[in-house]
């Protein structure tokens, strides 16, 4: 049983990173990216939305958020 005075443990983990966190991090940015740009791509959109399909304020808000999604 430990004391509450004890040092703390000097053992470390010695175990090297795993390479696939790049591949992993790589992913993730490339994901994010695009649902900025896709987002975007929406939001230019709008006018031309709003005016083929006849749809009020309302109904766009929804066409974006369904979309962001």
């Amino acid at each position: 049983m430990e004391t509450l005075d004890a040092p703390p443990s000097t053992d470390r983990d010695t175990t090297p990173p795993d390479p696939k966190r790049w591949f992993v991090l790589a992913v993730v940015m490339v994901g994010t990216f695009m649902a900025v740009i896709d987002g975007s791509i929406v939001n230019v959109a709008i006018p031309a939305i709003r005016s083929d399909l006849h749809a009020s304020f309302g109904q766009v808000e929804l066409v974006v958020a369904a979309y962001t999604l």
